[in-house]
């Protein structure tokens, strides 16, 4: 699948096949290059934010599952556990922002649109399996890791934090 028929097909995946998730609203300007298009979007409280890039033809599906943690060995020693035993897709991630004693677990996965084709079904089935799995998995976790380390879910103008770990 070429790029434009990537950046069709993502935002329609997610108002049209996803159920519990709001319209992909697109970012304009930030940190990425006006030519890669980007959308944010939620499922519950959790705030993703959907980037293709045009020279590599990828998809970069980056959910923030908790802000605001004060950062502690144990939080990490989740994060690594979250890792190696839990995700189905994705991976989990720590970032700091302006407090290095905070911090935000993350979540991404990458799709490449090479390996997308309308003339065969089951590969655009599987981008819908990733990101309605993606989510299903944020959604449980955002819940597990604000209530364990007195954390709170990404509001919307958080979005750039999503945008400069892609």
């Amino acid at each position: 699948m070429n790029f434009k028929e990537f950046a069709e097909l993502v935002p329609w995946l997610v108002t049209e096949k996803i159920d519990d998730a709001s319209p992909p609203i697109p970012l304009i300007g930030g940190t990425v290059h006006e030519e890669t298009p980007a959308w944010s979007f939620r499922t519950g409280s959790v705030l993703t934010l959907a980037t293709i890039f045009p020279k590599t033809n990828e998809l970069r599906l980056t959910s923030g599952l908790a802000i605001n943690i004060l950062y502690a060995p144990e939080l990490s020693h989740y994060v690594n556990h979250l890792n190696e035993k839990q995700l189905v897709f994705g991976r989990a991630f720590l970032v700091t922002n302006n407090d290095p004693e905070r911090a935000a677990v993350l979540m991404q996965e990458i799709v490449f649109g090479d390996s997308l084709s309308w003339d065969f079904p089951p590969s655009i089935q599987n981008l819908l399996r990733v990101i309605v799995t993606l989510s299903g998995q944020a959604g449980h976790l955002s819940s597990e890791i604000t209530a364990r380390f007195e954390a709170r879910p990404f509001n919307d103008a958080e979005v750039a934090l999503l945008l400069a770990s892609c």
